[in-house]
């Protein structure tokens, strides 16, 4: 299994992010000029909060299936300066 990691989900264009959410629901991909499929699993880089993608799903500037899609279950992991106590464990 491959991860695919997604970065700047939110400045992408409409066509990329169906073609994103088809990814998102069937967890696999297909490598341009292979003929079968490999599993991913996804991780994306939330440089922006969720607030933001889903103001922008409003607006009509991202699709709001693949908003929802993308936050089932948001984590939010607080900076390493504010876990001092992980600092010995990395």
């Amino acid at each position: 299994m491959a991860t695919l990691f997604l970065d700047e989900v939110d400045s992408t264009s409409q066509q990329l992010q169906t073609k994103l959410l088809r990814v998102l629901q069937d967890r696999q991909i297909r490598r341009m000029g292979d003929s079968h499929r490999i599993s991913v699993s996804v991780a994306d880089d939330r440089k922006h909060p969720m607030s933001s993608f889903k103001l922008k799903s409003k607006t009509g500037g991202f699709r709001e299936d693949l908003y929802y899609r993308l936050a089932v279950i948001p984590i939010e992991i607080p900076p390493l300066r504010k876990r001092l106590e992980d600092v010995p464990l990395l």
